[in-house]
Parts: structure tokens; C-alpha cells; sequence
């Protein structure tokens, strides 16, 4: 609780599963967790924030050939792989993967289902939908690794549009997106 910013309260937690989170979304009263501990998306009611309630999960369906590369971040090299970030926008959150990115459709917060998976050879890390609806901007957390925009109007052949790095020796990590202007963040 933030009513006083200068004395902030807590008024609930959540653990075990989920105690290897790498990022949230909170979206109408429910809370999205990406969780690498065990490889899903973990959905929790916290209408009550005193008593956040797992109501759900979801778990990729990417096909990945096989063998697969050892994933970047850690974590499972089964198909699926390990969610590492996403953002709920809607009813469609997105998410990404160590190895591709997902949406999801949450209209039913309790029975969430796949829409569209696509397999990204290593280094998936964040994802963010542009305002047509149509395209989303991912990002590739590896050295040298890009910022791309895809059009997903046909999801099961994503098209990539743009492509975008600031050099062989950085790192992207995050993309946000607000009405016309994208923002990425890169390191080294």
C-alpha cells in the first residue's frame, strides 16, 4: 500500500512456486507472474492483496527442434521452454521465452489458452504489442542481439518487418512501447 509514499505497507506476498519471478503484470484485480522455477505463467486473484489466490497457470506449446541450444537465462530446454518476461495488456497477454514468445488469451483469467507460439533461436527476453494490433516488438537478450518487429496478422508465419541493433558488443534487454514512440534499453 503506497497511500503514503514516504511509509509504504506491505499487504501481501506470494512464494513457493513461484519464487524465482522474473516479472509481473497486473491487469483488473489479477496479478501475471512469470515464473522460472517452474516454467509458467502463474495467474493470481489479488482482489484481496492480503490474500493473493493462484487461480491458474499457463505453459507454452513452442516446438523447438531438437536438439536445443542451452538456453541464455537458465531453465528448461523442454518444449515450452522457461517464460522470462510478458506483459498483460487486455486479455491477450504476451510473453517471451527463452527460446520464441507466446500470447495467451486470459478473457477467462481462471482457463487461459494459447493463441499463437513461435520458436526464436536463443535469447528471447521481453515482447510489446504496437498499438495496430497487428505487429509486436521483441527483443533478443544475447551479445549483439536485436530489437525486431514482427507482423503477426498470420500467426503461424510470423513475418519479420524491422530489425534494429546498436552494435555487435551490446546486449538489448527491454522494449516498451507508448502510442507512436518505442523505447529500448541496451547494455554492455
Amino acid at each position: 500500500d503506497f497511500s503514503d509514499p514516504a511509509d509504504p505497507v506491505l499487504r501481501g506476498e506470494i512464494g513457493s512456486p513461484d519464487s524465482e519471478v522474473h516479472n509481473v503484470s497486473y491487469l483488473d484485480g489479477f496479478l501475471y507472474v512469470t515464473s522460472s522455477s517452474d516454467d509458467i505463467l502463474s495467474i493470481y486473484d489479488v482482489t484481496d492483496p492480503s490474500d493473493p489466490q493462484r487461480i491458474a497457470s499457463w505453459r507454452s506449446e513452442i516446438e523447438m527442434p531438437p536438439p536445443p541450444p542451452p538456453p541464455p537465462h537458465g531453465g528448461s530446454v523442454e518444449p515450452g521452454a522457461s517464460p522470462h518476461d510478458q506483459v498483460a495488456i487486455g486479455d491477450r497477454p504476451l510473453v517471451a521465452h527463452v527460446m520464441g514468445f507466446s500470447e495467451a488469451d486470459i478473457s477467462d483469467p481462471h482457463n487461459p489458452e494459447t493463441v499463437w507460439d513461435f520458436f526464436v533461436e536463443r535469447g528471447g527476453h521481453s515482447i510489446w504489442p504496437l498499438s495496430d494490433g497487428v505487429h509486436v516488438a521483441t527483443t533478443q537478450e544475447i551479445v549483439g542481439g536485436h530489437l525486431r518487429i514482427w507482423d503477426m496478422s498470420d500467426p503461424d508465419a510470423p513475418v519479420e518487418v524491422a530489425s534494429h541493433t546498436t552494435g555487435e558488443e551490446h546486449c538489448i534487454h527491454n522494449v516498451y512501447i507508448d502510442g507512436n514512440l518505442l523505447w529500448a534499453s541496451w547494455y554492455k
